[in-house]
């Protein structure tokens, strides 16, 4: 029992908040681990932050860039596509327009051509038929002739 309290005697006073000579050593090792830790450590690890961050950041404006070109060339070609169309329609409305119109004139110039072969043809057909009725009215006449002159000749006979 003795034992313990000459260990009580002996302990210093203050203590755990004693100030002497551990304490600025402390401090200056704390600072010195700090110093020597930003230096070694956090300086690089934070130059690399930074020039990560200056990357993406480059690259964040480029792909901006891109598009918003993009955007632009989209809505370029949207309209020429629009355009496009535009011509394309008026260029098929045209395009019907001009053969309905070669259809009417070529229906137009069949229809003279059918109307001028008909009226050929009828002029034809009557000639022709003049001409037959002529013949006809030829050879009849020729053949009356013919019978009256025998009908003379035979009452003249009897």
């Amino acid at each position: 029992m003795n034992t313990s309290l000459f260990f009580l005697a002996t302990e210093k006073a203050g203590g755990l908040f004693d100030l002497d000579g551990t304490l600025p050593l402390m401090a200056i090792q704390f600072l010195g681990l700090m110093f020597l830790l930003n230096f070694l450590l956090f300086t690089p690890l934070l130059s690399v932050i930074y020039d990560r961050n200056q990357y993406i950041n480059k690259n964040l404006a480029s792909a901006s860039n891109i598009l918003a070109q993009s955007k632009k060339l989209i809505k370029q070609y949207e309209n020429e596509l629009v355009t496009t169309r535009k011509k394309g329609q008026q260029e098929i409305s045209d395009l019907k327009r001009l053969h309905n119109e070669v259809l009417s004139l070529e229906a137009a110039s069949a229809q003279s051509y059918l109307n001028q072969f008909s009226k050929e043809s009828s002029k034809r057909l009557e000639e022709k038929t003049n001409e037959a009725l002529n013949q006809l009215e030829r050879k009849l006449q020729y053949f009356s002739k013919q019978i009256l002159t025998n009908i003379f000749s035979q009452s003249w006979q009897h």
